[in-house]
C-alpha cells in the first residue's frame, strides 16, 4: 500500500513503493553567476553553470544547500577560463576536486549522505 500526502506548498510524499510507467521530466536549472550562488537540488537535478557572464571575477565559492538524500548534476562552463571554483567542505572521489576544462562543460555528479556531501568528476563534454 502507498499512501500519498500533499502538503500546502503542492509537495508530493509518498510512503511506500512507487512504480512509476514512463519518463521523468526533469528541468535545467541554469544558475546565475555569482560569488557564492547556492548549489541547489531544489531548482532541478540537472543544473548548468556559466563562469564569466557578468561583473563577477576571481573565484567562486558556491554554497552547499544539498540535504541528505539529494543528489544533482553540475555542469561548468569555464567561460573564457580565467576564473575558478573553491568547492564547500566535501569528499571527492579520486581524492580531489576535478580541474574545470577551458572548453565546454565539466560535468560534476554532487550527493549528500548522512551530512557528508560528496562529488564525482564524471567527465568533460566540448
Amino acid at each position: 500500500t502507498t499512501a500519498l500526502k500533499i502538503d500546502e506548498n503542492q509537495n508530493a510524499t509518498f510512503a511506500g513503493g512507487v512504480d512509476i510507467a514512463g519518463a521523468i521530466d526533469e528541468n535545467v536549472f541554469a544558475i546565475t553567476d555569482a560569488a557564492s550562488p547556492a548549489l541547489d537540488p531544489d531548482n532541478g537535478t540537472v543544473q548548468t553553470w556559466t563562469l564569466n557572464t557578468g561583473s563577477i571575477s576571481g573565484t567562486r565559492t558556491p554554497s552547499d544547500s544539498i540535504s541528505n538524500g539529494q543528489s544533482m548534476l553540475l555542469m561548468i562552463n569555464a567561460g573564457d577560463g580565467s576564473d575558478s571554483i573553491t568547492f564547500p567542505s566535501m569528499t571527492w572521489v579520486g581524492g580531489s576536486a576535478p580541474t574545470v576544462a577551458t572548453s565546454g562543460y565539466t560535468c560534476i555528479e554532487l550527493w549528500k549522505v548522512s551530512g557528508t556531501l560528496y562529488g564525482s568528476h564524471v567527465g568533460d563534454v566540448a
